[in-house]
């Protein structure tokens, strides 16, 4: 039996805020129904490597609207423990928000 590793936190100034959770994941008092008609964003499969330090940015957040939020594909499970684990010094080093930086054309912040 393997063990199982605990998620890493993400620093607390890059998660998105409560009020915008509750919009993006589903609740706990959902009937079966309503939880498999539930929208979850996309998870992003992608050939293109991008480094984790592109998702980082120094500006502040702009993007505030939780449905465009929630449309946007994510990235994989892999490069998300990547961020999770990087956030802290990137928070040291200055960083204040996200960005898409797995999509293509501009990044959009978030």
């Amino acid at each position: 039996m393997s063990a199982v590793k605990a998620p890493q936190q993400t620093h607390p100034l890059l998660e998105l805020p409560k009020d915008a959770l509750i919009q993006i994941l589903p609740q706990g008092n959902l009937s079966v129904l309503e939880f498999l008609s539930f929208k979850f964003p996309a998870i992003m499969v992608t050939t293109k490597h991008t480094s984790v330090e592109a998702f980082f940015t120094k500006d502040q957040p702009s993007l505030c609207d939780a449905q465009l939020i929630q449309d946007f594909p994510i990235p994989s499970t892999q490069t998300l423990n990547m961020l999770s684990k990087s956030s802290s010094k990137a928070v040291e080093n200055g960083a204040l928000s996200l960005e898409c930086a797995h999509l293509t054309g501009d990044a959009t912040k978030t």
